[in-house]
């Protein structure tokens, strides 16, 4: 559940998706979430260049790695401040955390639309 980012997930024809590519913190409950989108991406790459598959995971690659890159990050980010015992910390997060609307705060996480990933 913890490795640093890869730079490329893809090799020839071979290619990683999910966990294997991406594993991340469940803080934001988003590893079953990327993978999906993984797949609808992979897919999309691999009709839309049917003839070149190399190239199609080229495309994958770019489409996906910068914003699963990102989630990885905020997740491990939350790793301390998820586990903060009771006290004077805590309740700072607490008081942070109910004072906005975190559907909206991370709307770029659950806007996303794999359809609409150019992919060309």
């Amino acid at each position: 559940m913890d490795r640093a980012s890869l730079r490329h997930w893809s090799r020839g024809r071979i290619t990683l998706l999910g966990d294997a590519a991406h594993p991340m913190f469940p803080f934001f409950a988003q590893g079953a979430a990327q993978s999906i989108e993984d797949a609808a991406v992979l897919a999309r790459c691999l009709a839309a260049a049917a003839d070149d598959p190399e190239q199609a995971l080229k495309r994958y690659d770019a489409a996906r790695i910068e914003r699963t890159t990102r989630l990885q990050q905020i997740s491990h980010g939350r790793r301390d401040i998820n586990h903060l015992p009771d006290g004077r910390e805590q309740q700072a997060r607490d008081t942070a955390l109910g004072a906005s609307d975190p559907l909206v705060g991370n709307g770029w996480i659950y806007g996303y639309d794999a359809e609409e990933v150019p992919v060309l």
